[in-house]
């Protein structure tokens, strides 16, 4: 039986030893120089240099350790370990990249890859699984001119240049070439990127669900741990549509339908962003769910599963 730990954290905390560990974090949401002209970036306050303090603090996480209490409440102590890498939740920026405008979206693009592609100067350390939210698959040219699924066409061509073919600069196993979703295993544990939601079809995208069913059942079906993200949450009226026509979001027909896929699988830890605010774990139809805030507020999850 595996055991899942979640150190959650305003730019710092992290992990245990002897076992899996990985970060998980959502929401970078940058907003550039454009903060000025976005009414959302102006109502939350955003600032991107939150989101340089989350990097540094993923960087020396090696240097924290779990929090004093948790030493004799759940038995973790010490430092924590090297991330095998990170997982992101989806909402990369705040305008589908920032293409549109005369100043390419106040550097929205470029702000995003210079942080969470490792390898470079001053980005993260450790390999990035990208994840797209709504706000990377919502918006569109208002040029009526140009292709409606422009900027979403960018948005997937990305996820398929960092993770599609045994080449790709963050080499996954199962890369599904319709829905984008895609799979991979860190010792013995099984994880699954599903992007904005499992089963998602708007826009003409193909469901994940078909996918999903042959995943687990060949890679899941010895009874190994299983993690899933994506991209919004299980509880909240922010993330969850009350009729099926809702627009962009998942509705309860969508969740039941996903809960039919993973069932009788270990799954042993949902994860979702969207939310923004760090969240207590909760649970949804009896799988340990949790949302660890966004990256552009500094927030971020370090999560070790014992072996």
């Amino acid at each position: 039986m595996s055991t899942i730990l979640v150190a959650s954290a305003v730019s710092g905390t992290a992990n245990a030893n002897d076992g899996l560990t990985f970060v998980f974090t959502s929401d970078p949401q940058f907003c550039g120089t454009s903060v000025d002209r976005i009414r959302s970036c102006q109502r939350w306050g955003r600032q991107d240099h939150f989101v340089d303090w989350q990097v540094a603090a993923i960087n020396r996480i090696t240097g924290y350790g779990w929090p004093r209490t948790w030493r004799t409440s759940f038995g973790a102590e010490g430092t924590f370990d090297t991330p095998r890498g990170i997982v992101l939740g989806g909402d990369l920026t705040e305008s589908a990249g920032g293409f549109m405008g005369r100043d390419g979206g106040g550097g929205q693009w470029r702000l995003f890859t210079d942080r969470y592609e490792h390898g470079r100067q001053n980005a993260v350390r450790f390999p990035v699984y990208v994840g797209l939210g709504n706000h990377d698959l919502e918006i569109e040219p208002r040029d009526r001119r140009l292709p409606r699924d422009l900027y979403r066409d960018r948005m997937w061509n990305y996820v398929e240049q960092r993770h599609s073919g045994k080449n790709a600069p963050v080499a996954v196993e199962d890369f599904d070439p319709k829905s984008r979703s895609y799979s991979w295993n860190w010792d013995g544990v099984h994880l699954v990127q599903l992007h904005r939601f499992a089963g998602d079809t708007r826009h003409g995208l193909p469901s994940s669900l078909p996918w999903l069913r042959r995943n687990l059942e060949r890679h899941a079906g010895d009874g190994r741990p299983v993690i899933l993200f994506q991209h919004y949450g299980f509880e909240s009226g922010n993330s969850i549509g009350s009729y099926s026509r809702s627009r962009s979001k998942w509705t309860r027909d969508h969740m039941n339908r996903f809960a039919e896929a993973i069932n009788g699988y270990n799954v042993i830890g949902l994860f979702h962003g969207h939310d923004h605010w760090s969240q207590q774990p909760y649970q949804w139809r009896g799988y340990d769910v949790f949302s660890p805030g966004a990256a552009h507020f500094g927030q971020f999850a370090v999560v070790h599963i014992d072996s």
